[in-house]
This record gives C-alpha cells, sequence and structure tokens, in this order.
C-alpha cells in the first residue's frame, strides 16, 4: 500500500492532474496518510498472535515498573 502510494505522489517531471489540483492534492495526500497509518495500526492488532506479543510482556513490565536491570540478566 505504501509503494503503491510512493509511485503514484512521486513526480517525475510530466504535469499530472493530481499535482496540479492544488489544496485537492493536499487533502489526498493527507488522507493518504492516515489510510496507510490506519492500515499499519490495524496490522498491529489483529496479528498479535503472530507477533508474539506475550513474548515481550516481561520487557513491558520492566519499563512499565523502570526497574534497572542489567541487560544481560533479561535474557
Amino acid at each position: 500500500m505504501v509503494a503503491y502510494y510512493a509511485q503514484r505522489l512521486h513526480f517525475n517531471g510530466e504535469l499530472s492532474a493530481l499535482h496540479l489540483s492544488g489544496s485537492l492534492f493536499q487533502q489526498y495526500i493527507v488522507d493518504v496518510a492516515a489510510k496507510t497509518e490506519y492500515n499499519t495500526f490495524n496490522f498491529f492488532v489483529l496479528n498479535q498472535v503472530q507477533l508474539r506479543a506475550k513474548l515481550y510482556q516481561g520487557l513491558v513490565d520492566m519499563v512499565k515498573h523502570d526497574v534497572r536491570l542489567d541487560p544481560m540478566q533479561m535474557g
């Protein structure tokens, strides 16, 4: 998705209706950025099992409680 929109937004020297549309072009960029951020966030939410989020829970707890340990002890 990001690669597609990057290719669409790339200016290669040719005049295109997209780049000449002024404030609509700016709104398009904002919409594309919001859509890609939402898609990325949604991927992380829906794929917690595949990302093995539970394996990192101990690290999250340590950061949350600000425990000062040697990194070699964390494993």
